[in-house]
């Protein structure tokens, strides 16, 4: 039996803004993986406007939990890492029809497909009309309320304090309008929606938050993959890795800066598996 040495992880599922249900698992030296359901995770985060994505399965659940979480409109959380390091990998809804049960021998496997802000970003149109001087951070921020999203760093970004000279008009989908204003900004410009809140970036730029260390003291594991723009890395479980955040490699040859790109956090609860996987850009 693998031994867990801390591994952790919470789901949280239920209705907006209700307290729904909760599942937890926690495991060490002693216990391996006595405290907790089996469950299984693939959570997939880009620096891009598709949406984040996850991919769950949990064991022998009871029925009346595979009920609940059949219910519509249920919305999901899943935090994970180890005892000291402990934090969200995923906040989003469950897709329609992404809950499906089967049998692997005696026991009962529930899967869960969940995307983050997929129905606002799927389904919300906006249509409006601003005068002439009103600002690309009016304009974005009106978007932004109308999807449900948090404002992110959409206070900080310099170039949205230009204006329309000729004002602004626009009617449909909510996601092309993001985009419309966003590409205004500049080439290298993208937008993503990151636990919920808006997050706007140069190419080059990066989060303010401080640089992750990856070293194999820190749980860099195996050597860096170079490419053509970046680096390919894998380490242990870390839930603050994210897009747009800066690292700090350290490892045979290479010692610089990077930004996070796609971030993809794996996990078995009871298994070998429990990584983060990082496609990164140097700065």
């Amino acid at each position: 039996m693998t031994t867990l040495y801390g591994r952790t992880y919470d789901v949280r599922i239920g209705q907006p803004g209700e307290t729904g249900r909760r599942w937890e698992g926690r495991g060490n030296e002693s216990t391996p993986g006595r405290e907790g359901l089996q469950i299984t995770f693939e959570v997939e985060r880009k620096n891009n406007r598709k949406a984040n994505k996850l991919r769950l399965t949990m064991t022998n659940l009871s029925i009346e939990s595979v009920g609940f979480i059949e219910q519509t409109g249920n919305v999901i959380t899943l935090s994970a890492g180890y005892e000291q390091n402990n934090g969200v990998l995923f906040e989003g809804q469950i897709v329609k029809r992404g809950v499906t049960t089967t049998f692997e021998g005696t026991d009962r496997v529930t899967s869960i497909e969940a995307g983050g802000s997929e129905l606002e970003l799927s389904s919300t149109r906006f249509a409006r009309s601003f005068a002439a001087g009103t600002s690309y951070r009016t304009v974005l921020s009106a978007i932004i309320d109308a999807i449900g999203v948090g404002a992110g760093n959409v206070n900080t970004v310099v170039g949205l304090d230009l204006t329309y000279s000729t004002g602004y008009t626009f009617a449909g989908r909510a996601r092309a309008a993001l985009d419309e204003v966003v590409n205004q900004l500049g080439e290298g410009y993208s937008w993503s929606i990151q636990d919920g809140q808006i997050l706007i970036l140069d190419r080059d730029e990066t989060t303010a938050e401080t640089a992750v260390l990856l070293t194999v003291d820190t749980g860099l594991i195996g050597a860096p993959q170079r490419q053509k723009n970046g680096l390919e890395l894998v380490s242990l479980l870390r839930p603050e890795l994210k897009p747009g955040r800066l690292v700090k490699v350290q490892s045979r040859g290479i010692d610089g800066f990077y930004k996070c790109t796609q971030v993809t956090h794996s996990g078995e609860f009871r298994g070998a598996n429990w990584y983060t996987s990082i496609n990164a850009r140097q700065i």
